[in-house]
């Protein structure tokens, strides 16, 4: 649909000319936790039940939102990148294969032995973007230094995401991970 201006009108009507000939609408940089985030009252003002939940228990993509407008999904993806890709893999990705009469392909999961600590995010779900390398005892996952969900970095340098539970504060160096493979594996 094109880039809208940062203008609550502007969003509106292509929010507006978008359900109109989509299954279901994705917003890329729709969504934060500012005082001028006004997507939600643009979504809301396009019919019903609107946005359902505005904010998720994960980091990063903690401002994502997910809304049913006239019986079409709208997801409100956060603006920083590295939230907007980890907000996309989480729901928007089911989303699509729901959609389109197919599962979900399932990711490539390795086990890997930490070799840093890494600490979640209390009543969070946290993904923590890993270089997975291979060596003559296994793989091994190390941290990507920058984790900042700005960042587009995190990213690029990352070949594998840990994700920590709600209820799990710390993850000790040499235990065993299960990594959601997204690069290629060094050796």
């Amino acid at each position: 649909m094109g880039i809208a201006r940062d203008r609550e009108r502007a969003v509106a009507i292509a929010l507006r000319r978008a359900l109109k000939v989509s299954d279901a609408v994705l917003i890329s940089a729709g969504s934060s936790v500012g005082k001028r985030d006004f997507i939600p009252k643009c979504i809301n003002s396009l019919g019903k039940p609107g946005m359902l939940v505005h904010g998720v228990a994960m980091r990063p993509a903690l401002p994502t939102g997910l809304a049913m407008v006239r019986g079409k999904p709208v997801v409100s993806l956060p603006g920083f990148p590295v939230s907007a890709m980890i907000a996309f893999r989480a729901f928007c990705r089911p989303l699509i294969a729901t959609l389109s009469g197919t599962r979900a392909q399932n990711e490539l999961t390795v086990k890997a032995v930490l070799k840093e600590r890494i600490n979640g995010i209390h009543g969070h779900r946290t993904y923590v973007r890993v270089t997975l390398t291979r060596s003559a005892e296994g793989l091994a996952a190390e941290p990507v230094r920058t984790q900042r969900s700005s960042a587009l970095i995190s990213m690029v340098d990352a070949n594998g995401i840990v994700t920590i539970p709600e209820g799990v504060a710390t993850v000790e160096a040499g235990q065993v991970v299960e990594v959601v493979v997204i690069g290629e594996i060094e050796s």
